[in-house]
């Protein structure tokens, strides 16, 4: 059992699970909906690495100018 957790999840675990009581229409749909809710959650945490990363960029600017 301890070598199981150690190696991680087997391929039958990675497969898709299957989405119980709900039409093939309906489980794709799920499934569209969780992943571009996933995609918005990385396009927001990219959002602000970029802004962080301007700002940043916009003190060094301010120091190397102010130490001129």
């Amino acid at each position: 059992m301890a070598d199981a957790l150690k190696r991680g999840p087997s391929r039958h675990d990675l497969q898709k699970k299957p989405i119980r009581g709900y039409s093939p229409v309906s489980r794709q749909a799920i499934r569209e909906e969780a992943e571009a809710a996933a995609l918005a959650v990385v396009d927001a945490e990219l959002e602000a690495r970029r802004r962080k990363s301007d700002e940043l960029r916009r003190l060094r600017l301010a120091q190397a100018q102010a130490a001129e």
